[in-house]
């Protein structure tokens, strides 16, 4: 008995084959069509709108998106023979450099030289 109720309120509430679904009726109105496309849009547009207003004044309360304090790490006190060695270091870092700047270049510029520019 009860498997006879069971199937008579399924087939109850399947839809009839006479009956037109969603997607049969989908393609036969443009207007329609396009009324659903645009009001999937706009409503799309509209949670997208209020999410960023939601999202955007959580970060501006600093509610969200927050990063812990960090603890002010101890500085670690430079020996003189260390910085003695950094500064000797950068010091000839410095006078290549100035040597480079120097010397005439050994091969030809690709490029149109600043007299040519003239």
């Amino acid at each position: 008995m009860d498997t006879l109720h069971i199937k008579s309120i399924l087939q109850r509430l399947r839809p009839s084959r006479r009956s037109e679904s969603m997607t049969v009726q989908y393609g036969r109105d443009a207007r329609a069509d396009w009324q659903l496309v645009f009001i999937i849009f706009s409503v799309l547009n509209l949670i997208s709108f209020v999410a960023n207003i939601f999202v955007y004044t959580e970060i501006n309360k600093g509610e969200i998106f927050q990063t812990p304090q960090q603890s002010i790490s101890s500085v670690h006190p430079i020996s003189r023979i260390e910085l003695r060695g950094a500064i000797d270091f950068f010091d000839t870092k410095k006078e290549r450099f100035e040597a480079l700047q120097s010397m005439p270049l050994s091969i030809a510029s690709p490029g149109p030289s600043i007299e040519e520019k003239k």
